[in-house]
């Protein structure tokens, strides 16, 4: 299975070989990476059924080819402000301690390949930063590395 997962992420999105790989995503124009190994699958924005009684940052569940998948908005768990989904917005499905969860993502940017070395720590100690693991600087500007565990309250 998982040869086939990097076959269809280097197809569509163009693997970088070097180093660990990271799915580049945005969020209020700044860009923010989750590690591939994290990840089960990109889905297009589809219908959310919301349930009651939920913090504001779950949006719902969808059914998932028979599985049932809590979708996570990713700019309001961050606190950031919300927008209406468009035709950029996805869904990234990930594996979290053999749960899947959906967060969704204003645009999916490509795959990088990102050294440990080349991973800064973050410092400015506002609220984000207890979501990242760290940051590293690109051409295109800084991305922020986000702990999947911590984004999805698990630790």
């Amino acid at each position: 299975m998982k040869e086939k997962k990097d076959d269809f992420m280097e197809d569509v999105l163009g693997i970088v070989k070097e180093g660990k790989q990271y799915l580049v995503f945005t969020l209020d124009k700044k860009n923010y990476a989750l590690l591939v190994s994290n990840i089960k699958e990109i889905i297009r924005m589809q219908s959310i059924t919301k349930i009651p009684n939920v913090p504001n940052y779950i949006k719902g569940v969808i059914n998932l080819r028979g599985d049932i998948v809590q979708i996570i908005d990713t700019r309001l768990r961050l606190n950031l402000d919300p927008v209406e989904y468009n035709k950029f917005s996805v869904i990234v499905v990930v594996d979290v301690e053999d749960t899947q969860f959906g967060i969704t993502t204003d645009e999916v940017k490509g795959l990088y390949g990102i050294k440990d070395d080349e991973v800064k720590e973050v410092e400015g100690g506002d609220y984000l930063d207890n979501y990242l693991t760290g940051q590293v600087a690109v051409d295109e500007g800084i991305i922020r590395i986000l702990d999947i565990n911590k984004l999805m309250g698990q630790s």
